[in-house]
């Protein structure tokens, strides 16, 4: 079954998550769905998740009698992450996923190559104090003046910019010669143009609004053509 109810869900991670980042990251994305341990989370806060999806095998047992079988939707294979199941399996116009980014290096990382697995899906990721997304096509965000603007390329790709005090024009971006961290606003809004998916953004999670509603008006990358 795939959710489909709403337009935008937070999905809650079994790693570290504090109350902030969870209101926070439902201050935009008011759905609740649990990546499989998440689901204890959202218990102690005394919310509910629409769905619980994963592997189950960190989901507290003590907690099946309440959830009820109607939200449970176990994916038994090993080959994916929980937070990609989720991904996989929420419909919806925007996700944020929280509790995904730490405590473990491994989970991390893998969080991240969900980001460019689903090219195509508008997904920001959020652990204080920052938020990580990838980047589309063209994206203008209207952000205030010195705020840093981080980008990390996930794959060799090429870009230009309006409104960061190093312009990207002209850059071989690539993870493993040129990356992009530390850079920062000049003055108007910025706007950004990129050659193909891979580009990582890294804002302050104070600007999670600000990313949202600008995903909402831009479109994503065309999933990949199957050989």
């Amino acid at each position: 079954m795939r959710e489909s109810s709403a337009t935008a869900f937070t999905i809650v991670g079994a790693g570290a998550c504090t109350r902030e980042e969870l209101r926070l990251a439902m201050s935009v994305a008011p759905g609740l769905v649990a990546a499989d341990g998440g689901a204890a989370r959202i218990t102690s806060e005394g919310l509910q998740a629409t769905s619980v999806i994963g592997d189950f095998d960190s989901l507290p047992r003590s907690l099946l009698p309440s959830l009820g079988d109607t939200r449970l939707q176990q994916v038994g294979e090993q080959d994916t992450t929980d937070f990609d199941k989720c991904v996989r399996m929420t419909e919806v116009d925007l996700l944020v996923g929280v509790g995904v980014l730490s405590p473990a290096l491994d989970h991390a990382l893998a969080a991240l190559h969900v980001l460019l697995k689903y090219r195509w899906r508008k997904i920001i990721l959020l652990r204080k104090p920052d938020i990580c997304m990838l980047c589309p096509p063209e994206l203008t965000l209207r952000l205030p003046a010195d705020e840093r603007v981080s980008l990390f390329p996930m794959a060799e790709v090429q870009g230009l910019s309006k409104g960061l005090a190093w312009p990207i024009d002209g850059i071989d971006f690539s993870p493993h010669t040129r990356v992009g961290t530390s850079n920062r606003v000049s003055t108007g809004p910025v706007r950004l143009r990129f050659s193909s998916p891979g580009m990582l953004m890294i804002l302050s999670d104070k600007f999670l609004e600000i990313v949202a509603k600008a995903l909402s008006q831009t479109c994503m990358w065309p999933p990949e053509e199957p050989d």
